[in-house]
Formats: C-alpha cells, sequence, structure tokens
C-alpha cells in the first residue's frame, strides 16, 4: 500500500518547518551562509511538498 500524496506533503512541509528555528539561531549568531542553506532547505522541503500534493492518489 503507498502513502497517499496528502500525507506525503505535509510530512514534506512539516520537515521545511522544522528547519526554521535553526535557521534564524543561525542568523542570530551572524552565519549567514549556513542559515542561507537552511533557507534553501525550507524552500526544497515545501516546494515538493506542494508538488507532492497535486500528484493524484493512484498515480504511484
Amino acid at each position: 500500500m503507498t502513502l497517499h500524496p496528502i500525507f506525503t506533503a505535509i510530512v514534506l512541509i512539516l520537515f521545511g518547518l522544522m528547519a526554521v528555528p535553526p535557521m534564524l539561531s543561525l542568523a542570530r549568531e551572524r552565519r549567514f551562509g549556513l542559515a542561507g542553506l537552511m533557507l534553501l532547505t525550507f524552500v526544497a522541503f515545501v516546494v515538493a511538498g506542494i508538488a507532492a500534493s497535486t500528484v493524484p492518489p493512484g498515480a504511484a
């Protein structure tokens, strides 16, 4: 049995949201390079979550 695309999207977006607090902490410590990588991680997870939510349930 495969996972429903909406559940996959929710998990990916949650992973993206979990990248926000460390990103803000790194920015406060003036480590902008690492904070930028965390921002890219956040964007990648959110984009993947949005893409996963558009897949029809039986397409996998």
